[in-house]
């Protein structure tokens, strides 16, 4: 079967992506979890008002990784694709720690698998929406739970069975190789696998090694005040792209604060295409590396021939 990407509105044609975001959240509940009353999103017209903007600087698809553990609401998702007339990926299975509810512990390895597999190929919920990736799949900052190994390699599986791409969180660009010693060990392909997070770390070796492993580079916390270092962020990237590893760096806001949103004061989901990307070309980055990051990095990442 010929590759597609699973958006909320129905399969597309990898070709039709465009310029895409990779790790974003478009509606999403953690304000729990994070204890932080700022990390809610719940308004389509408002989150679809603010992607037509990016979209007037070249924008045309966004993946939400909102999953278990976070209140997602795949019709709202849904209806954010409608209203914006943008694509939007959706994400399937479990996130990490202490934002998994209770029945989530109890689970072993084929359970998880099994219900990550009916997220992507028969609908999340009851809402018949389908995922397009698995994720963000992530870990705490204290090193991997038992529950957290077993849902790395429930994702592994998973991403076997499916094909679908799997999007990671780690805490603070740390855990990578883990991360990825148990995907593998579930049977994932690394080249289908987006490593989250890392430019929370600034040590380039890190990013090299997670390239080397054939695994995508997640440079997706940009503009974010917490970590504040685009500077350093643009470095990364032409680091990595100096020692042959662009075709690996796929870039980001995760975006999930109301604060950030354009209506509310912050830069929004254009943040990366109006000022940062101009910042990399200042720093020497050309139309053909652009392209590369932007747009067929993403394409490689989502697109999979889904089982018949």
């Amino acid at each position: 079967m010929a590759p597609i990407v699973r958006t909320v509105r129905g399969d597309v044609d990898p070709a039709d992506l465009g310029i895409t975001l990779c790790h974003e959240h478009v509606i999403v509940d953690a304000r729990e979890g994070f204890a932080d009353p700022d990390i809610y999103l719940d308004d389509p017209e408002e989150v679809a008002e603010d992607l037509r903007e990016a979209a007037r600087y070249g924008l045309r698809t966004v993946v939400d990784v909102t999953n278990v553990g976070m209140h997602r609401r795949p019709l709202a998702v849904r209806r954010v694709a409608e209203l914006s007339g943008l694509h939007v990926v959706a994400g399937a299975g479990f996130y990490h720690g202490h934002f998994l509810p209770d029945y989530v512990h109890e689970m072993d390895v084929d359970e998880l698998a099994a219900s990550i597999v009916r997220e992507v190929e028969v609908g999340i919920e009851d809402s018949g929406v389908r995922a397009g990736v698995i994720g963000e799949v992530g870990a705490s900052e204290g090193g991997l739970t038992p529950t957290e190994r077993r849902l790395f390699l429930a994702t592994g599986q998973a991403q076997r069975l499916t094909g679908a791409p799997v999007v990671t969180h780690t805490a603070l660009g740390q855990q990578a190789m883990e991360q990825l010693d148990l995907l593998e060990d579930g049977g994932a392909d690394p080249t289908k696998v987006l490593v989250g997070h890392m430019d929370c770390n600034l040590d380039l070796a890190a990013h090299l090694a997670v390239a080397e492993r054939g695994a995508f580079v997640g440079i997706d916390r940009i503009n974010a005040r917490k970590y504040p270092w685009d500077d350093k962020r643009v470095e990364l990237v032409l680091g990595l792209a100096e020692r042959g590893y662009a075709g690996r760096v796929i870039l980001s806001h995760d975006l999930s604060r109301k604060s950030r949103l354009l209506k509310n004061g912050g830069t929004g989901y254009g943040f990366i295409l109006r000022e940062f990307v101009p910042a990399l070309r200042r720093a020497g980055a050309d139309d053909n590396l652009l392209h590369l990051i932007l747009v067929e990095n993403p394409c490689h990442l989502l697109a999979f021939a889904p089982r018949q």
